[in-house]
């Protein structure tokens, strides 16, 4: 009994090791890749590394749930918004607001010394619990969590059901474009185009490029850009046992990281995917401390919070394609968007 518990506890210290690294080093590759598709990319595979965390940590359900909803589901949204927007689009260098960049990094940096420093004081030495004894009552960990939703937890999870239902509708009103004449029938667009100045149809974009995104400008011969591109006018947009205080100094740094980001990027998505990376970061801390305490339901908020932030990103992301589709640009670095 002794030899299988040490077992299963170097096993855990491996994957925390291993899985914490690769998520840290995920999000600090989609904090300083230029491109949000890099960074979208980057994301993604810190997600699935919690995902081995939370399964590591007796939350099967939520691992499975972070793999389809977050990474399989979330993720292909941000990377379909990046194919309206541009997958080359990056963060613009130009300080809007002046040496702005700066004390974003220094403000960054503190918070996060902050923050690990103040949760590795209050949680050293935790014990590391167990969930077995809670698992076992209802016959399982989906059963679990299922009992604890449909009784105890149940008017929230209407509230967040319906919360995810308005912002699905939402979404689609936002980026739904009225049409207030007929439509052009094909008579009319080719008569339209042979009385332009252009007949023929336009270079498309990365014709002689070293790009293949949709709002980069075709290149001529000589190596200039080409203005009558289609997208000539669009702006470009630049070894030991684990114990609880581990998992939530990895949660820590997690959060300091998507607050940083916050304040660093520039990119709109990315931003958003930085808010993403603290909810992961707040989630992680939740199924650690479910564990610690030997109950479901930091599981079960752990669930909510991935709702909400479905919701969110859905939301969200419409509100940026709106704000591309009238402004061709999606920087926060704009302070008049929200006019539009």
């Amino acid at each position: 009994m002794t030899v299988t518990l040490a077992a299963q506890n170097a096993g855990e210290a491996a994957v925390f090791w291993i899985c914490g690294a690769l998520a840290v080093l995920g999000a600090m590759g989609m904090l300083f890749s230029r491109k949000a598709v890099h960074s979208a990319l980057f994301l993604a595979m810190t997600m699935i590394n919690l995902a081995i965390l939370y399964v590591s940590l007796s939350a099967p359900f939520l691992g499975m749930v972070q793999v389809i909803v977050y990474t399989g589901a979330i993720m292909m949204l941000f990377l379909f918004v990046l194919m309206v927007v541009g997958v080359d689009s990056s963060d613009s260098l130009i300080e809007t607001v002046k040496n702005q960049r700066a004390p974003a990094i220094l403000f960054g940096l503190g918070f996060g010394v902050l923050l690990v420093g103040i949760l590795g004081q209050g949680t050293r030495d935790l014990p590391v619990g167990s969930l077995e004894e809670a698992n076992s009552v209802t016959g399982g960990n989906l059963q679990g969590l299922a009992e604890l939703i449909f009784t105890q937890y149940v008017f929230a999870f209407e509230v967040t059901s319906t919360l995810l239902i308005t912002a699905a509708l939402g979404a689609m009103i936002l980026t739904h474009q009225q049409h207030y004449e007929p439509k052009a029938t094909q008579r009319e667009l080719s008569q339209a185009r042979f009385k332009g100045p252009h007949p023929s149809a336009l270079p498309p974009p990365g014709t002689f490029a070293r790009h293949n995104a949709v709002d980069t400008p075709a290149l001529l011969p000589d190596g200039t850009s080409s203005s009558t591109t289609r997208c000539g006018h669009r702006r470009h947009l630049r070894g030991g046992k684990v114990t609880t205080d581990h998992y939530i100094a990895l949660s820590a740094i997690l959060f300091s990281l998507g607050a940083f980001g916050m304040l660093f990027r520039r990119n709109a998505i990315v931003v958003f995917m930085c808010v993403e990376l603290m909810l992961n970061a707040s989630n992680l801390a939740f199924v650690a401390f479910a564990r610690m305490h030997g109950n479901l339901e930091g599981q079960v908020f752990a669930f909510f919070t991935m709702v909400v932030a479905a919701a969110e990103v859905v939301v969200g992301l419409a509100i940026i394609v709106v704000i591309f589709r009238t402004r061709r640009s999606a920087s926060v670095d704009e302070p008049s968007l929200l006019r539009f």
